[in-house]
């Protein structure tokens, strides 16, 4: 079974047929279903409708999953889905969990081992497809994505006692996780994402990212290629629209040097394609509502490859 955007193979070699599309030199799924050789050298997708959704349940961007951690690094934690929604998959899907991706707040404080540990069971939403049937998660996009069950050193299914900890029936000891349904307990902001850019980022086809901008207290999320900035303080902010030229890939803040950029020029937004690194001066006006764009002196701009 395949997921839209899945990579089927080079273009050169395959024609994309139904269920299919060509960019960049390679064919991808664009519906859900499985992978079939037609005639020649054609690829086609049959619609998991016409073969029975369960059979070829696959996670899909900004799909609910349940995943079981295997393997946990620095970083990241390494997953198995075994679920899309309350549908068990057949087939093995990997999935990772990135550091950045598990809370928006505090981010530099996170210690992967304190808030997962191999075996738990964590409900995470897909934010992009990668490579080889894997899955990037994200536990930041609601408070009722986390750990949904964990077993203590003793073997016993713990119990949340607040937004950090879990205790052991057994034993009575407690022990750190990540449940972000009692993270309201614990901090001083907690805003909802603006519906704008939950519904972009829930049907973003190829790559969704998401961070903050610290020095600013401001949220961003890109969906496909297209970037979301706002201010999480407020309750209905508005919120500055970027697009770029193709899929984002990566996002990064900078404060703007003296001298070579307008005075107005408060940040520079360093914004990297799959085709282009480009720059956009930001500056924050706190009484009109948070970060606008500003004209750079001339368009900074490199192509890459």
């Amino acid at each position: 079974a395949v997921a839209p955007g899945h990579r089927l193979g080079d273009a050169e070699d395959q024609l994309a047929g139904r269920g299919t599309y060509a960019e960049a030199g390679h064919v991808y799924a664009s519906v859900s279903g499985q992978l079939r050789q037609a005639e020649g050298s054609t690829l086609e997708v049959i619609p998991a409708e016409e073969l029975g959704g369960a059979a070829c349940a696959v996670p899909e961007v900004g799909a609910m999953v349940i995943a079981r951690v295997v393997r946990m690094s620095q970083d990241r934690a390494e997953c198995d889905i075994v679920s899309v929604g309350d549908t068990p998959l057949r087939e093995r899907f990997r999935g990772v969990i990135r550091k950045q991706d598990i809370r928006f707040f505090e981010v530099d404080k996170i210690q992967m081992t304190e808030c997962f540990r191999a075996g738990d069971f964590v409900r995470a939403q897909v934010l992009a497809a990668g490579d080889a049937r894997s899955y990037v998660l994200s536990t930041a996009l609601s408070d009722h994505l986390g750990v949904i069950l964990a077993q203590s050193v003793a073997g016993a299914a713990m119990s949340p006692i607040s937004w950090c900890y879990m205790k052991c029936p057994l034993t009575g000891q407690k022990e750190k996780r990540w449940d972000p349904d009692l993270v309201q307990l614990s901090t001083a902001v907690k805003t909802r994402i603006p519906q704008l850019v939950e519904e972009r980022c829930r049907s973003a086809r190829h790559r969704v990212n998401c961070g903050l901008i610290a020095q600013a207290r401001h949220a961003w999320a890109s969906a496909d290629s297209v970037l979301y900035i706002w201010d999480y303080h407020r309750e209905d902010p508005q919120v500055l629209v970027v697009p770029a030229d193709s899929a984002i890939v990566s996002v990064a803040v900078c404060p703007a040097r003296q001298g070579v950029f307008d005075s107005n020029v408060q940040w520079l937004l360093v914004l990297c394609t799959r085709l282009t690194v480009s720059l956009v001066g930001l500056q924050l006006d706190k009484s009109a509502g948070g970060l606008y764009r500003q004209p750079l002196q001339r368009p900074w701009e490199a192509s890459v490859g």
